[in-house]
């Protein structure tokens, strides 16, 4: 098991690099990029909103539901952490960047010992990457 969750051991910053690079795998299967992945940055706004810098990525809000839907399977979040997210009690567009959904990912992941997996490298995702 690798602890993902903030409750455990510190996380290590290899596995953060992981999950980042998984989720923004995610982001080009929902709204395939021309440069791919690994041009998305991880600070930047992934929708629109009109007032702040605009996005490279632009995803709508059936984008957004997709990316929920795929990051809740991916990386195996209980039906109970999912509903919390897409059930609005986590606004889906508070997670604005890579990085605040990496931490969203990390916080509702359960730690060592938890019973919780190796989600990362299972390779379990939709999108077959």
């Amino acid at each position: 098991m690798n602890g993902y969750g903030r409750t455990g051991a510190k996380l290590n910053s290899t596995e953060r690099d992981e999950i980042r690079a998984v989720v923004k795998e995610i982001i080009d299967s929902v709204k395939p990029l021309d440069n791919g992945a690994e041009d998305i940055p991880d600070d930047a706004p992934l929708f629109d909103d009109g007032q702040g810098e605009p996005s490279p990525v632009e995803l709508d809000s059936l984008d957004v539901l997709d990316l929920a839907l795929a990051i809740g399977e991916r990386f195996g979040l209980s039906e109970e952490q999912f509903d919390v997210m897409a059930g609005g009690e986590v606004d889906l567009q508070s997670l604005r960047t890579v990085n605040d959904i990496v931490d969203f990912i990390l916080s509702a992941s359960p730690g060592p010992g938890a019973g919780g997996s190796d989600s990362v490298s299972q390779g379990t995702g939709t999108n077959g990457k």
